[in-house]
């Protein structure tokens, strides 16, 4: 019997984004690079922050006999996203909070791979461990704010940049989307 499950819980869409006339996906890629166009959303003038973006990872499941297969998607959309300034740090800071979103992405789907899920409750499972990740990335998304003072240490912004870069390298065994997960009964 297939199932499909579709959760978007990372996904988190500013009241003002709704009134939005074009909401752009931006899927993770290793060359691609934010821009300043892509945050297409209404600056919330009542929010002491000078930019706003919401990376986070999606993803989807079929269970078909006792093969899992999870898509995994790291993404950015545009109509939650804006800026009330045009500064080149301030957008290094959201490139960087995207690339966290994909870190967090590729260890989700590592630990997938190694995962020994039952058939039966396949879906709650991973349901528990999506959760543990988001939960993962906001406490590390956090830390990187408060670390880089919100992009005004340069240089902890560089660091923190270098850092992500790195280890989203060590995990390219894991920049699949896809992932096929044999279960057990």
């Amino acid at each position: 019997m297939n199932k499909l499950l579709l959760v978007l819980l990372a996904l988190v869409i500013s009241n003002n984004s709704y009134s939005q006339k074009s909401c752009d996906t931006i899927y993770w890629k290793e060359n691609l690079k934010l821009q300043w166009s892509h945050f297409k959303a209404k600056p919330d003038t009542t929010r002491p922050m000078a930019a706003s973006s919401s990376p986070g990872i999606a993803y989807s499941a079929k269970l078909r006999g006792d093969t899992l297969r999870v898509t995994v998607n790291c993404n950015f959309l545009t109509c939650s996203a804006w800026t009330k300034s045009g500064s080149p740090n301030l957008l290094k800071h959201e490139q960087t909070h995207f690339d966290i979103a994909e870190y967090t992405r590729r260890l989700f789907v590592q630990k997938l791979t190694t995962a020994k899920i039952n058939s039966k409750t396949a879906f709650q499972e991973l349901t528990d461990v999506y959760t543990e990740f988001i939960k993962f990335q906001t406490e590390l998304d956090k830390e990187y704010d408060e670390k880089t003072n919100y992009s005004r240490d340069a240089e902890m912004q560089d660091q923190w940049t270098r850092d992500i870069q790195t280890k989203i390298a060590k995990l390219k065994a894991f920049s699949k989307a896809q992932c096929i997960i044999p279960t057990q009964p």
